[in-house]
């Protein structure tokens, strides 16, 4: 393996963390996000008094989002490596990992669009922005699944040196019910359910936070430990080679 490519891509993760969270949040101004029953006029002069930042920051935000497709390849790798021949669960994460980043690129197009044209009616304003915010904060299933699959295979892993820790396996499980939460978001336009709310908002996104940091740490100490596998092993390997040379050579 080549550790510096497999390390670059596993710091996309950082990338995405700190890039969306200065575009979406300081730049733009997203969090915390505006309650489901703002007015219609109040959300339209929001983006027209906003426009140019806004952008800004969804701009900085899509480079963030291209970085986290490479940290996901980099996770099945390791993956791949606990089930072996048959990975289903690796490609699943990885399959999974490509539908996160679109759903996470659809809002950002949208709230981009809205700050292009702010003049328009403020009803339509009103619905394409609530259909973004249902885009960023609604799709639970393929969130909590991927942590499901990832944990899932962390815990068929037997090995006396395991890829990741076993009870980072018991984590992803875990995580899959906090970001669940989000669910049954649409129901509620108040309280801890709504999109701005504790569970509609603020639990699922600082337990994703916590998430990709550690699967992130856990991922470069699995290359890392890889990488130097390979090391001692095509070592030994030489070793072996040299002393069947000289054998050879004495007995010649």
């Amino acid at each position: 393996m080549n550790r510096k490519i497999h390390q670059a891509c596993t710091y996309g993760g950082l990338v995405f963390v700190v890039l969306f969270g200065i575009g979406w949040a300081l730049i733009a101004g997203f969090v915390p996000p505006p309650p489901p029953t703002t007015p219609a006029a109040d959300i339209a002069a929001f983006y027209a008094d906003h426009r140019f930042i806004i952008i800004a920051g969804m701009f900085v935000v899509m480079v963030g989002v291209g970085c986290l497709m490479p940290f996901m390849a980099s996770v099945s790798v390791q993956l791949a490596r606990i089930e072996g021949r048959w990975p289903v669960l690796a490609v699943s994460q990885v399959t999974i990992g490509v539908i996160n980043t679109v759903l996470l690129l659809i809002p950002v197009v949208m709230w981009t669009a809205l700050a292009f044209r702010p003049d328009r009616d403020p009803t339509l304003i009103e619905l394409l922005n609530d259909t973004a915010w249902m885009f960023m904060l609604w799709p639970f299933s393929t969130a909590s699944i991927q942590n499901i699959i990832v944990g899932a295979c962390i815990l068929t892993d037997k090995s006396s040196a395991p890829v990741y820790p076993r009870w980072f396996g018991y984590f992803n499980l875990w995580t899959s019910i906090l970001l669940a939460g989000g669910g049954i978001m649409p129901f509620f336009m108040h309280g801890p359910f709504a999109w701005n709310g504790l569970f509609g908002f603020w639990t699922p996104a600082v337990t994703y936070l916590f998430w990709i940091s550690m699967l992130m740490y856990f991922t470069l100490r699995a290359i890392n430990a890889q990488a130097q596998d390979e090391a001692q092993s095509q070592e030994r390997d030489g070793a072996g080679n040299v002393t069947a040379t000289k054998v050879a050579t004495s007995t010649c």
